[in-house]
């Protein structure tokens, strides 16, 4: 397990914990012990979002040969794990699982991307000028956390709140050398 670059962790019980790693490998804690896991995908499998045992959400991302980022997003359902989504051009840090069918995904550009079980969405683009977002959280209601930095050379700390097509910047306390990548 050590050797395998564990990325991210989640769960829906004490008995029903989920890690992912760099190679797309997922393992599942069932309370006594840890077993691999059948996953769909090689991709580094950066954020997990669990809602139930029978539905948690993984996604990473993939670089091919000409150094392009595609995004995988996979779900799990009790039984297996199966390929969502996979689209190509994007790079994917995090993931959150509001309480409908939307995911929302970010990636270290300055989109936040939506997936409603169909169709990928950007929204909003280019709320902040040469933003990197690394982290995703919400509240019931449609309320969304993003958390990064500004001016992609690490740039000052960044906290957005608000609702997609409307986003409140919240300056976090003088943290100069502090870079965000989750939130919580």
């Amino acid at each position: 397990i050590e050797s395998i670059g564990l990325l991210a962790v989640d769960g829906t019980a004490a008995d029903n914990v989920f890690v992912s790693a760099r190679d797309g490998g997922i393992l599942h804690y069932d309370g006594a012990s840890w077993q691999p896991m059948e996953g769909a995908v090689t991709a580094s499998l950066r954020a997990l979002w669990g809602r139930s045992g029978q539905e948690v959400y993984a996604v990473g991302s993939a670089t091919n040969p000409a150094g392009e980022s595609s995004a995988a997003l996979l779900r799990y359902d009790g039984k297996r794990w199966r390929l969502a989504s996979w689209r190509q051009g994007i790079d994917a840090h995090d993931l959150w699982v509001d309480a409908g069918t939307d995911i929302f995904v970010v990636g270290g550009d300055e989109d936040l991307r939506r997936f409603d079980g169909a169709t990928w969405r950007v929204a909003p683009a280019g709320m902040l000028p040469n933003t990197r977002l690394f982290g995703t959280r919400g509240v019931a209601g449609g309320e969304v956390f993003l958390v990064g930095d500004q001016d992609y050379a690490g740039g000052p700390p960044l906290v957005l709140h608000g609702s997609v097509g409307s986003w409140n910047l919240l300056l976090p306390p003088d943290l100069p050398d502090v870079d965000l990548l989750d939130a919580a």
